[in-house]
């Protein structure tokens, strides 16, 4: 056992449940169930890999308990009826084997359904309040309905405690069933389940007294809270103080904090810009409020942080959610001192929560490819025919073409004509807020050196070079260069890219600006030149900004600017730059001159690939990869590099 981490391994007790750590893993929906709700091979992948990976407490989240009017996901884990049980069973024996305990979070989402994933029913609430992303207005739940919904909630937890699951979790945040009772926000109903606290801790009370008497005594009780809201009219932290210590009386085991409602996006999935640990002061005023464990939540992704927080006391156990899903191994690698290793989550949502909640598609992840595809690379075999491979770039595809060409046995020299590995990873972590990239480039640089990558820097491939080095498999990762439009002026002196820009780091101060383009790239570097104390506007052709941007980091993108007064001109295409400024062009209306000493070139990427055409004579394998392949994001270059170099 690593003594640095000595209190994170310290065993815990939840009632009479004894874990083997403080390393809960956070309830977190997949769509990795099957279509019916049941349990698949690809989910049973997912957890075992994550139960392999020494985690102390996994919670599966999101379990539905009434089909279809509590739905959420596209597909949803379901524990409403009895046919469920068998799966889930096999779900857990495989999940204890490994010596985890295993959860299971009950839910109902209430208004925050959609006709959709409903069926054509409209979607149920404690009052009519609609929510504000998805414009459906809920029905009111007559009295009738919701005691129906109490017993439903008793029987899943009754199944659950039958199929062999350790504990129950209720879901009471995030703006799902329970929070909308308990939420001022919500809860606008003038009979015994609103009106006052006491009436809006009803429902609650009810459907914890009922798990109660299904599950018994001795089972263990979570429940999952949003300490602050985060909306206006919403619940406080204070109202929550008083609210933790009733769910203490009605015997529940454990207090799962969190943060936020539907409609306080950043605040639940909270984007790249959150500091680590943001969450725990929250969490720790709870504590001071209770006798019982409490589990915390956000951005923990240190072992040496969350060991600090144990140690201090501020909770008693930390809940890691897409630290886990971007390594399984994070426990296992901690305790044996590897931290180092730990290749953590950098917090851009794209591969989980977007294409989770926005896309309605299975999760994957930036950092990790083997996400949703654990049984093909948890354990990369080695090849029976070893090659020698060319890998040009040592950006995000490059560095991850190599990682998994040398986990597969094959020689590799990567070549990087920069003096330094990253690739436009160096350039997106400079923006403000931007910094757990550089944990990437980190990760990947260790695993370059751990691996015996041949690195050779500062050397720009050629086909001379191909020629001498003959390999059996050439990779292109060489990245994407800036698009430049064809317009007058684009040549003038007072013109330079958004990646010129963030590479040299010009001093620029007290000046005039225009960012032409108002994609992520554009705003981003509208905020990193407005930190530096220059008067900004971002031209953008398109009737939105950031367009390209997923939904929860989009939200803080334009708060931003909004915050900064940082002027956005959308529905404009740029017709002229000169000396002084730029002519534009607003829909119909005449041109207008916009003043600037500096013009910013933010419009878009192209793929670098000429010596993808010039060397498929010369190589027998010849693929490109990331950038090359098309402009994207993180994701998409780890993705295709991780997926050629798997196939070798």
């Amino acid at each position: 056992m690593n003594n640095k981490f000595n209190y994170l391994f310290k065993p815990g007790n939840i009632r009479n449940l004894v874990l083997k750590n403080r390393i809960v893993m956070a309830p977190m929906a997949t769509n990795f169930a099957s279509e019916t709700g049941g349990i698949t091979q690809h989910l049973m992948d997912y957890y075992i890999e994550r139960a392999k990976g020494g985690a102390g407490l996994i919670i599966l989240g999101n379990a539905l308990i009434d089909f279809p009017t509590g739905r959420k996901g596209a597909t949803q884990i379901r524990i409403d009826q009895d046919r469920f049980i068998p799966g889930l069973s096999r779900l857990v024996s495989s999940l204890r084997q490994y010596g985890t305990k295993v959860a299971i979070q009950i839910n109902h989402c209430g208004g925050l359904s959609t006709l959709a994933k409903t069926g054509g029913i409209q979607p149920v609430s404690c009052s009519p309040i609609p929510c504000k992303r998805l414009g459906i207005v809920p029905r009111e739940l007559t009295k009738e309905e919701i005691k129906e919904i109490i017993k439903k909630f008793g029987l899943a937890a009754k199944r659950a405690k039958e199929t062999g699951f350790d504990a129950v979790e209720i879901h009471g945040a995030h703006g799902y069933l329970i929070q909308q009772f308990m939420s001022p926000y919500f809860n606008h109903r003038k009979d015994e389940y609103g009106g006052s606290f006491e009436g809006m801790m009803k429902f609650p009370i009810e459907v914890i007294k009922e798990i109660r008497k299904q599950v018994g005594v001795d089972f263990p009780i979570l429940f999952r809270i949003s300490s602050k809201e985060f909306v206006k009219n919403g619940r406080t932290l204070d109202e929550t103080k008083i609210i933790v210590k009733l769910l203490e009386k009605e015997t529940i085991d454990a207090i799962d904090v969190t943060i936020g409602t539907a409609f306080s996006n950043t605040k639940v999935t909270e984007p790249i810009t959150y500091k680590q640990g943001w969450k725990i002061p929250f969490a720790a005023e709870i504590k001071k409020e209770v006798n019982i464990p409490v589990i915390a939540v956000g951005v923990i992704r240190e072992p040496a942080f969350a060991n600090r927080i144990i140690k201090k006391g501020s909770v008693d156990f930390v809940a890691i959610g897409r630290g886990l899903i971007a390594d399984p191994m994070w426990p296992k690698k901690a305790i044996e001192g590897k931290e180092e290793e730990i290749r953590k989550c950098i917090s851009c949502n794209d591969g989980c929560t977007n294409n989770r909640v926005f896309k309605n598609l299975p999760i994957c992840c930036a950092v990790n490819p083997a996400v949703g595809r654990e049984n093909d690379f948890a354990k990369l075999s080695l090849s029976n025919h070893p090659k020698k491979v060319i890998i040009v770039g040592g950006g995000p595809a490059g560095m991850e073409a190599a990682r998994v060409a040398r986990l597969r046995g094959h020689k590799v020299i990567l070549f990087e004509k920069e003096n330094d590995l990253g690739g436009q990873m160096l350039l997106a972590a400079k923006p403000p807020g931007k910094d757990k990239i550089k944990w990437f480039i980190d990760y990947l640089s260790g695993q370059m050196n751990k691996l015996e990558v041949d690195i050779r820097l500062k050397l720009t491939f050629n086909i001379s070079l191909l020629k001498k080095i003959q390999p059996d498999v050439l990779i292109l990762a060489c990245g994407s260069e800036p698009i430049i439009p064809n317009i007058p002026g684009i040549k003038e002196p007072n013109v330079i890219t958004a990646h010129q820009l963030l590479k040299e780091e010009p001093k620029i101060k007290g000046k005039e600006i225009v960012v032409i383009g108002g994609g992520l790239v554009g705003c981003e570097t509208a905020e990193y030149l407005h930190k530096k104390g220059n008067k900004l506007t971002i031209v953008e052709i398109l009737s939105d900004i950031a367009s390209d941007v997923n939904p929860i980091y989009r939200e803080e993108i334009i708060f931003k600017l909004t915050q900064n007064k940082i002027r956005v001109m959308n529905n404009t295409c740029l017709k002229e730059i000169k000396k002084n400024g730029i002519l534009v062009s607003k829909e119909n209306h005449a041109q207008q001159k916009i003043e600037a000493d500096l013009v910013v070139l933010a419009c878009g990427a192209k793929s670098i690939n000429d010596l993808f055409y010039a060397s498929q004579s010369l190589v027998s394998e010849c693929y490109l990869v990331g950038d090359g392949y098309y402009p994207g994001k993180i994701l998409d270059a780890v993705y295709t590099a991780a997926t050629v170099s798997y196939l070798l």
